[in-house]
């Protein structure tokens, strides 16, 4: 099978990064918070302190100048379920083959694909269990290559993530003690 993300050269080189841009939802609405920002070079961490628990996520927002207007191309975020699990979660604009899914590679690692899991208005959504091995190819690695097709076209694009702070910002997101419902309702 041909490598995806050996196919097109990076469009991510040569793109403005902007971090940021996604809040994280309180699950209360009734429950004013405030969202606390910590920056890891080019990774984010975002944590909302609510009744119960506090929600961290890390992300990394890449925009485009498209028409003189700044256009979300990819936003990476990573969560931490209550088990511990961390979930990649990637979000492309409209328009994309959601049959093709997408293929992504740390530095030289083997390359490893990922299907779309749903549409919103926002955009479409691929999802990636990040165990233990990924979880290290992060941490070590420089950059990972995500690629993707558009609808209709013959070629896939291929974005640059950076992962320059990509550890310390896992590290603070790992060290977050998400809370289940089970264990609040103990709590009570």
């Amino acid at each position: 099978m041909k490598s995806w993300t050996k196919q097109l050269p990076a469009i991510g080189l040569g793109l403005p990064l902007i971090l940021g841009g996604h809040t994280v939802a309180a699950a209360d609405t009734a429950v004013t918070s405030e969202v606390k920002r910590t920056q890891y070079q080019d990774w984010s961490v975002l944590c909302n302190k609510q009744a119960k628990a506090e929600i961290c996520q890390m992300q990394q927002v890449m925009m485009i100048n498209q028409n003189n207007r700044q256009v979300r191309m990819l936003q990476t975020t990573l969560t931490q379920t209550p088990d511990k699990k961390v979930v990649m979660e990637l979000l492309f604009p409209l328009g994309v083959d959601l049959r093709a899914g997408i293929a992504m590679q740390v530095d030289d690692q083997p390359e490893i694909r990922a299907g779309f899991v749903t549409c919103l208005e926002a955009g479409c959504i691929a999802v990636v269990e990040m165990n233990e091995e990924l979880m290290q190819q992060f941490k070590k690695g420089n950059k990972a290559k995500v690629g993707f097709r558009g609808l209709g076209q013959k070629d896939n694009a291929v974005l640059e993530l950076s992962l320059k702070g990509f550890s310390a910002a896992s590290l603070q997101l790992q060290n977050t003690r998400p809370t289940s419902a089970k264990a609040e309702k103990s709590q009570d």
